[in-house]
């Protein structure tokens, strides 16, 4: 379960990684269900792009600028635009004691074009996090970007275009996870991208803009609170 967005007026949906439902790149409108699989029915797939045509795109592969699909929520009311859980530490799976204590996603503009391999002020050497359902809050180095990722899933190739690479550690069942930016404020960061895949000792992030595109309705800012 990903940033949580606004579908429409009244209901909210999360992003998750494509290749986490059932068909990757499939709008095939599976269940999911959290924490376990028996009466704990989360939402329903919602939107789930097809693959498409790009001149990057390898000619065996199914392509596309994302690895995201959007799941609408089961009830109208669950769900929070923008809020993070905060862990007591880098590698912490551990909630801080501290009740309601999270992050809040402020910005969720897409920090440089996509298909943009370098842009203004420059992101390479930029430290990135996320909060991962498998391995806690980790954190890492962004080292390149603009990059085309390609794996098998039962028998396909895939790739995905245009998206980048943090050097650090990871672990298989994050996907799908806030990839963020510390600021100035303990509370507040900026959504920079999702957590998609991952390579030796590299995970690899969509970016926002190519989410935003191929899964519309992303708003995922947080709610008006006060505190």
């Amino acid at each position: 379960m990903g940033p949580v967005v606004r579908i429409n007026s009244s209901t909210n949906g999360f992003i998750t990684a494509s290749h986490c439902t059932d068909q990757i790149f499939s709008n095939d409108g599976n269940t999911h269900f959290q924490p376990t699989l028996s009466g704990n029915l989360l939402g329903t797939e919602h939107k789930d792009q097809t693959g498409i045509s790009h001149p990057s795109c390898p000619p065996t592969s199914l392509c596309r600028k994302s690895d995201a699909a959007i799941v609408k929520f089961s009830s109208a009311s669950m769900g929070a635009r923008g809020h993070i859980a905060r862990v007591t530490g880098i590698g912490s799976k551990t909630l801080t004691s501290t009740p309601d204590d999270e992050w809040l996603v402020t910005d969720d503009t897409p920090p440089c074009a996509l298909f943009v391999q370098n842009c203004w002020p420059p992101i390479v050497g930029k430290t990135m996090n996320y909060v991962g359902q498998q391995s806690g809050w980790r954190q890492g180095t962004l080292i390149r970007s603009c990059v085309i990722t390609q794996y098998s899933i039962g028998g396909q190739n895939i790739s995905v275009i245009c998206i980048d690479e943090i050097q650090g550690p990871t672990g298989g069942g994050d996907s799908g996870a806030i990839v963020f930016e510390l600021t100035n404020d303990p509370r507040e960061v900026d959504l920079w991208r999702i957590n998609t895949s991952k390579s030796g000792g590299s995970w690899f992030m969509s970016r926002i803009e190519a989410v935003k595109q191929e899964v519309p309705g992303f708003n995922a800012k947080a709610d008006p609170i006060l505190y």
